[in-house]
């Protein structure tokens, strides 16, 4: 029974074991009791420990949900339009133009015929992250325009069938695909400029541009318009995206890989020869998508805060002005 009963944790509202010692505070509440593997004898978390326990569970994670709260159809509107009921014109003008536009660019960037004549060059095009990146953004483009004429399809045609299994599962995919594309399309634009680009093996031209620096623009636009919610625990989808990646570079470094210059790594500072010194850049990668994440949450809840202050302005604008209409007709029917 000891073995059974070691390492367990007994909450307020839990019945403890009939073997287990108990103890009591001093109001005869419950005190949570740890007991210790090796002596068999019981540590009791003080009271403030579950005092500040319970206020990150309870109140804390609370108020970042309400905070974070938004209504379903914020997927298919932008954060600044007047009707929430409707779909902009202007909007779905917008998510084609940003859709094509990431087209273009991963299109052109794989086919980016004045860099070499060799084949080979153009066949390592998948094993750099600037171009998972650039997969991630132009598929969840792909994937806002799709829902989006759906809606507008339901909304004005006579299709009024939105619901189902295809269309949640479109809207979490591309919502995860979001939140990854901003948090990683700003880190690799910070550190292809401050630690990847050489002089001496790249070239700013148009191209080196687009990849390493319009990419994130448009990921910061798109931010600013979109009216979907970006949760603080979500997190974990770009750091998991940057591990994935590690770990593709590791095994193709691993297996003999080169980088189209013909050396034995991706990138220079990745170079698997020093585990390291890799070890450590990657654990700052991760801190700094985190990090970028985190700025980006709190410019959610700003522009939410924004938009709907905004909105109860030109509220009480209208209501201003009905009442205004009404003042003035009814005393002009008096004259």
């Amino acid at each position: 029974m000891a073995e059974l009963i070691s390492n367990q944790v007994y909450f307020l509202d839990e019945k403890p074991s009939t073997e287990a010692e108990i103890a009591y505070g001093k109001r005869g509440r419950l005190n949570t009791i740890h007991f210790d593997k090796e002596e068999n004898e019981p540590f009791i978390w003080s009271p403030s420990f579950i005092m500040v326990k319970d206020l990150i569970k309870h109140k804390i994670n609370g108020h970042i949900k309400k905070c974070e709260k938004c209504s379903p159809d914020s997927f298919y509107r932008c954060q600044w339009q007047s009707d929430e009921r409707k779909i902009s014109y202007l909007y779905l003008v917008y998510r084609w133009i940003h859709a094509l536009t990431f087209l273009c660019i991963v299109f052109f960037s794989m086919a980016d015929l004045q860099k070499s004549e060799n084949v080979y060059y153009y066949l390592k095009w998948p094993i750099y992250l600037t171009n998972w990146s650039l997969v991630i953004n132009t598929t969840q483009a792909c994937l806002a325009v799709y829902f989006l004429m759906q809606a507008f399809i339901a909304l004005y045609g006579r299709d009024d069938e939105l619901t189902g299994f295809n269309m949640r599962l479109c809207l979490r995919t591309y919502w995860i695909l979001h939140t990854i594309s901003l948090s990683v399309s700003t880190g690799v634009s910070i550190i292809y400029w401050k630690f990847i680009y050489s002089p001496e093996l790249h070239v700013i031209d148009t191209m080196n541009i687009l990849v390493h620096l319009v990419n994130s623009i448009l990921m910061i636009l798109d931010f600013l318009l979109v009216a979907h919610p970006l949760k603080f625990t979500h997190c974990i989808y770009p750091s998991a995206f940057l591990l994935i990646y590690t770990a593709f570079n590791w095994v193709y470094s691993f297996f003999g890989g080169k980088n189209r210059f013909g050396r034995d790594y991706i990138y220079k500072v990745v170079d698997w020869h020093y585990p390291g010194s890799c070890f450590v850049f990657v654990v700052e990668g991760v801190v700094l998508v985190v990090l970028i994440h985190t700025i980006f949450w709190l410019l959610f809840l700003v522009k939410k805060s924004i938009s709907a202050w905004i909105l109860r302005k030109k509220l009480q604008v209208k209501e201003d002005c009905k009442v205004k209409m009404k003042t003035y007709c009814g005393k002009q029917y008096l004259v």
